[in-house]
């Protein structure tokens, strides 16, 4: 068994950085200090948060390319922030149960009235390839946490410049697609070890001995 025994998408996307920054921040628990684009996000999850539940009554100029769209959340009564947590065979347990393996957390939940349901997650910075993947762990944590699911359609909204990128799922490929999460995760999950790997995100990390940090690369 490795030192990781819980994963998320962002613990996964970070070992794909480098498995000792996964170590820093999940095993030694070494807290990086806030950035602006992270206290954006925070600010602006929030804000998106308390539009669609109605507690906020003008929408946040975040959202503003956005507009119509998330009034129709609003008015959908659709879920936010959920916390979905599944155990090793995949059944869905509390997000901090003591058997809890995959962790996954969604902005917006949407069931539509032909029962498909919309997985939606507000991006605050620019696209990357990786948001492909976590789109299809969206939808396997809406397949297992609703097993009679027949659709899901999970979609990434970047709120700078109003792109959306959208794919659809169907309840006969989930084996295949937890198949190839499986196997994704194994390796990071079997990693007894963690150690830095030179990227080219090296020059921005605070776990860098130079930034204060243990790296010695």
């Amino acid at each position: 068994m490795g030192l990781i025994t819980a994963w998320s998408f962002s613990r996964y996307n970070t070992y794909q950085q480098c498995p000792f920054k996964l170590k820093c921040s999940a095993v030694l628990k070494l807290k990086e200090p806030e950035t602006e684009p992270m206290l954006k996000g925070q600010r602006v999850h929030k804000a998106g948060e308390d539009y669609v539940k109605g507690i906020a009554k003008k929408l946040d100029p975040a959202f503003k390319l956005f507009k119509p769209q998330m009034l129709e959340l609003r008015k959908a009564k659709a879920q936010t922030e959920l916390s979905w947590g599944f155990t090793k065979t995949w059944e869905p347990c509390g997000f901090f149960d003591k058997g809890v393996w995959c962790r996954i957390k969604t902005d917006v939940l949407e069931t539509l009235p032909s029962g498909v349901v919309r997985v939606i997650d507000y991006k605050t910075g620019s696209m990357y390839p990786e948001h492909a993947d976590q789109l299809g762990l969206y939808a396997l944590g809406a397949f297992k946490m609703t097993p009679t699911l027949k659709s899901a359609q999970c979609e990434d909204w970047y709120l700078d410049n109003g792109q959306r990128s959208f794919e659809v799922f169907e309840a006969k490929g989930m084996k295949k697609l937890q198949a190839t999460w499986e196997k994704k995760v194994a390796p990071m999950l079997a990693d007894e070890r963690l150690l830095p790997t030179k990227n080219k995100w090296c020059g921005r990390c605070h776990y860098r001995k130079a930034n204060g940090g243990p790296c010695e690369l």
